[in-house]
This record gives structure tokens, C-alpha cells and sequence, in this order.
């Protein structure tokens, strides 16, 4: 029976014995980061779901931001205004199509596939967190998502995580020496970190909006990555 089964459904049989060709591992494993990233969404979202404006969380939201917002020089303000659009939409984008064409030309099937996975994976969080996620708008936001109503999570920290966490994975890849390896690293933590203290400063977003979005890019950052190297690195049937 055993037999005759792998013989007329080898699919099913492949997924119940643990037996996967290197794209099948991927996918899967890519779907299941995917899915934890979204269950840290969906805790936030509960987590937040009741909050009123005289709550302990929203307090400590507003606390915060207020004294950033007061503590910023005007001068600064240009700087971190500049640090932001560094993470929009467009900077990511246009990672997205040089990191595709870059893996498309070296013939790189399975980090291209992980690489357009991340983004693409990424914008669907950062639209899971921004309609799961429902704040009050921030009393001196630069910026109203007028798109999302008043959802104000950071889906930007965590598409500036996703993004860049990419970025220094690949650069990393191609970078033989330990040390350059770790300096890309470091300087795309350092991004991200200048990127996310500007939205704070900006007022642009709370803080545990921010921590919500840099949770779930983290999991998923390390799932596509992880899927990656387990690919290339075990051996799997054709």
C-alpha cells in the first residue's frame, strides 16, 4: 500500500516523508516564516485592540514621543527627514529590482526566489500591521496615513529591516573576507537603527508600533535567510 501510494500521489508522499526538492524546502519553509511573522502581528493587534486613549501603553506611547518630538532641534528635523525617505517605499523599491536583477544575472535561482520572497512577503506584513493595527493618530504626525485610515503602525521599520537585512545578506554573500563581511552588517544595522530613531523623531509613529514592526521583519528576515543557506547547503532530491 505503501508503495502504491508514493507511486500515484510521489507529492504527498515527499510532504509526508519529509522529502523535498530544494524549491519545495524553500517555498514551505518561506510559508511558515511567514506565517509566524503574521501571528506577531495578530498579538500585537489583539494586545491593542482595547487600548483607550488613558491606558498605560498609550501613555507611555505619547510620553515618549513627546519628549523626542520637544528634544529635536529644527536643524535636526532635516536630517532625520532624509534618514526617512532613505526607507520609503521608493529606496525599497529600488532595492528590490537591483538586488533581483542582480541575483537573475549571476544565475542564482534559489536567492532570487528568497530575495523577491522577502519584499514581497514584507509589503504584505506591512499591510497586515497597518489594517490589523488600529491607533490614534499621533497629535503632531508630519504625515497621516490617509490611506489606512488611522492605522499608524510602523510598516516602514519593517520594511527598512526586511530591505536591508536583505542588502547586507547579499553583499555578505559575495564578500570573502570576515571582516568586510562584518562591516556590512554592522553598517546595515546602523541604518536601520538611524532610519527608526528618525520616525520616532519625526513623530511619525509610536515606539511600540515601531517594536511591533521590527518584530515581525526580524522573523521574517531570518526565515528567508535561513531558508536560503538550508537550501544550498543540504542535499535534496531533484
Amino acid at each position: 500500500r505503501m508503495s502504491d501510494m508514493r507511486a500515484r500521489h510521489p507529492r504527498v508522499w515527499n510532504v509526508v516523508t519529509g522529502q523535498f526538492a530544494r524549491e519545495e524546502y524553500l517555498a514551505l519553509h518561506l510559508a511558515i516564516g511567514f506565517l509566524i511573522s503574521l501571528a506577531i502581528i495578530g498579538v500585537f493587534a489583539l494586545i491593542t485592540e482595547d487600548i483607550v486613549d488613558n491606558s498605560p501603553l498609550t501613555r507611555f506611547d505619547v510620553a515618549v514621543a513627546a519628549r523626542l518630538r520637544n528634544s529635536v532641534v529644527p536643524s535636526a528635523l532635516q536630517l532625520f527627514e532624509f534618514l526617512s525617505k532613505l526607507g520609503g517605499r521608493g529606496a525599497m523599491t529600488l532595492l528590490l529590482f537591483a538586488g533581483a536583477a542582480t541575483y537573475a544575472f549571476r544565475r542564482r535561482g534559489v536567492e532570487l526566489t528568497a530575495w523577491c520572497a522577502a519584499f514581497i512577503g514584507g509589503a504584505l506584513l506591512d499591510a497586515a500591521l497597518r489594517f490589523a493595527v488600529r491607533r490614534s493618530e499621533l497629535p503632531f504626525a508630519d504625515v497621516v496615513l490617509i490611506d489606512w485610515g488611522t492605522g499608524l503602525a510602523s510598516g516602514h521599520a519593517l520594511g527598512v529591516l526586511v530591505g536591508y537585512g536583505m542588502l547586507a545578506y547579499l553583499l555578505s554573500s559575495v564578500l570573502r573576507h570576515p571582516a568586510a563581511r562584518t562591516i556590512v552588517w554592522v553598517v546595515a544595522t546602523a541604518m536601520v537603527v538611524a532610519i527608526t530613531i528618525s520616525r520616532l523623531y519625526l513623530g511619525q509613529h509610536y515606539i511600540s508600533d515601531v517594536t511591533a514592526g521590527l518584530a515581525a521583519a526580524l522573523l521574517w528576515v531570518t526565515a528567508c535567510i535561513s531558508g536560503v543557506e538550508i537550501a544550498r547547503q543540504r542535499h535534496f532530491h531533484d
